[in-house]
């Protein structure tokens, strides 16, 4: 992982704009669990292409993380918008639905799918992890997923990614 950073980083050198690198830059990051670094990156590659889902699922999957795994981090990072740095689910959330104002259903379908799916599982694993106080979000997950499902049943492996979501949360629903 330390190889393939360096790699990103040569590529970024070359190619300052290059949003594919920036974001698989943060995603090397995570995986060696330096979440302190890993959401620069994902904003780089945010602000050269703001219709990027995937840097923006990263980037909420990061954010997510950052408070369960450090919860005493003060950080200050490149977006205007202070409610995407919120460590945790609520930053996870804002995340996800930032991204959808920029990545349009009709324009990028699999992204648009792919977000709004994001913002399910954001919600079923609030749901799950909090000994199931926050009732409505398992139905709101519902909701989410079969929104997604308007686009993903387009790309077949993520359409059976989701309806194994689905039917999770169709599961918790009925305990």
């Amino acid at each position: 992982l330390e190889d393939a950073i360096a790699s990103f980083d040569n590529a970024i050198k070359i190619k300052p704009d290059f949003h594919e690198a920036w974001n698989n830059r943060g995603a090397a990051m995570y995986n060696l669990g330096r979440l302190e670094d890993v959401i620069g990156s994902y904003d780089n590659a945010i602000h050269i292409k703001n219709d990027y889902w995937e840097a923006w699922g990263n980037r909420g999957i990061a954010i997510g993380e950052i408070n369960q795994r450090i919860p005493d981090f003060i950080f200050l990072f490149t977006q205007k918008n202070p409610t995407l740095n919120q460590p945790g689910y609520n930053g996870q959330l804002a995340n996800y639905q930032e991204g959808l104002k920029y990545v349009h259903k009709d324009k990028e379908p699999l992204g648009w799918g792919k977000l709004n799916q994001f913002i399910g599982k954001a919600k079923y694993f609030r749901w799950r992890n909090n000994n199931r106080l926050y009732s409505s979000l398992c139905r709101e997950a519902i909701e989410s997923y079969n929104l997604a499902g308007e686009t993903l049943k387009e790309f077949p492996e993520e359409y059976l990614e989701l309806l194994q979501d689905l039917i999770k949360a169709y599961h918790g629903v009925k305990d």
